[in-house]
C-alpha cells in the first residue's frame, strides 16, 4: 500500500489513543498525548527530518545538552529528546512534549531566537529545549553522515516517493516560532 493513504490512517491511530491534533507545517503534523509529542511526516522531507532528529538525539544529545555554534554565535543548547518508531509503514518521531516558549517570553535569549527560527519550549524540569531541530544536521559537523544519509536513501527508494499527506484538517498552521498566544489556553486546557 502506498504511504501517501497510511498518513490518514496514523493520524487516526493517534485519535484513537486519545492523542490532540495540534499543529501542521510544510513537513510534518503534530499531535500531543500526555508527556509525549508525536510528529507525522507530510512527505518525504518529513520524513528525512524525522531521521534527523531521532539521528541527533541518538548521537549528539546524550547528555541533553551540547555547545552549539550556529551562523557565528555560539550557545549552550538543550534538545527534546525523541525516538522514532513506525506505524504504517511511517517514521514517527515521538518526542518529549515541552511548552513552547512564545516569542515574546522574556527568558529567550538572542541564540534561542535565532537558532533555526527560535522553536523552543520548557521542559518538565525548567530547563530550555530545541523542540525542531532537524536543519541543524546540515551546520554541524555530524554533516553527511553514512549511516543517517544511507538510512534515508533506503527509505527513499523503498517507498519511491510515495508518502505525502495533505489533510491537515484540525491541525492549527504552524511555521516556525508559536506566535498565537492562543496556545496559552491550549496548554491550560490540557491540550498540549
Amino acid at each position: 500500500m502506498l504511504l501517501s493513504k497510511n498518513f490518514k490512517k496514523v493520524v487516526e491511530y493517534f485519535n484513537a489513543k486519545g492523542a490532540k491534533k495540534l499543529f501542521y507545517g510544510t513537513e510534518r503534523v503534530a499531535m500531543c498525548r500526555g508527556k509525549f509529542v508525536y510528529k507525522i511526516p507530510r512527505n518525504f522531507d518529513g520524513c528525512c527530518a524525522n531521521f534527523k532528529e531521532e539521528y541527533i538525539s541518538r548521537k549528539v544529545c546524550k547528555q541533553k545538552e551540547a555547545l552549539i555554534t550556529y551562523y557565528g554565535d555560539s550557545g549552550v543548547l538543550g534538545f527534546a529528546r525523541c525516538r522514532l518508531v513506525f506505524i504504517h509503514e511511517i517514521p514517527v518521531l515521538v518526542m518529549e512534549k515541552v511548552t513552547p516558549l512564545l516569542d515574546d517570553d522574556r527568558r529567550r535569549t538572542t541564540f534561542m531566537s535565532n537558532f533555526d527560527g527560535g522553536q523552543f519550549g520548557e521542559g518538565r524540569r525548567g530547563d530550555f529545549l530545541c523542540y525542531d531541530y532537524s536543519r541543524f544536521y546540515k551546520h554541524t559537523s555530524i554533516k553527511e553522515n553514512p549511516e543517517l544519509e544511507e538510512r534515508m536513501k533506503t527509505f527513499y527508494e523503498s517507498n519511491n516517493r510515495s508518502i505525502g499527506g495533505s489533510d491537515v484538517a484540525g491541525f492549527d498552521s504552524c511555521f516556525g516560532t508559536v506566535k498565537d498566544t492562543g496556545i496559552l489556553e491550549i496548554i491550560s486546557k490540557g491540550g498540549y
